[in-house]
């Protein structure tokens, strides 16, 4: 398997788009608080790229938790016309990420970043004295017309 989706270590910015900013305890209670912060968005976004987002969000936070190593976990989010940008940082050393040669069913290691690259449209991740992970969300199943 190869991340087709990966763009490097470059972090996105909001260009200027209104960002909810949660700064987080890194313990199990942080990936439910960091899902609630979606519940604004209902109704004012795509339901597709909504659920995405939740379900990344959640998974780059619990994974924050389990393997940084850090007292907190910092995630922002922002719309972008269609889309949902989300970037997730922390105090650990950061990763590297290296697809690996096996399918996910044949691995021994996480889903998260095949899960990441399956479900985001685009996604990278970085160093720069904190780690971070950021993914975009847009809208796939297409709008039904009301009836």
């Amino acid at each position: 398997m190869t991340y087709k989706r990966w763009q490097g270590p470059t972090r996105p910015a909001s260009n200027g788009a209104k960002v909810v900013r949660l700064e987080l305890v890194s313990d199990e209670d942080a990936p439910g608080h960091a899902r609630s912060a979606f519940a604004p968005l209902r109704g004012h976004a795509d339901e597709d790229a909504l659920e995405r987002a939740l379900l990344l969000t959640s998974e780059l936070v619990t994974n924050s938790v389990r393997h940084a190593g850090g007292a907190e976990v910092r995630v922002d989010i922002w719309p972008a016309g269609e889309s949902i940008a989300v970037v997730v940082t922390d105090d650990g050393p950061g990763f590297t990420p290296v697809a690996q040669a096996t399918t996910i069913a044949e691995s021994d290691g996480g889903f998260g970043l095949p899960l990441i690259d399956t479900l985001s449209e685009t996604w990278g991740s970085g160093s720069d004295g904190e780690a971070w992970v950021w993914f975009e969300v847009r809208p796939r199943a297409p709008r039904l017309a009301a009836i």
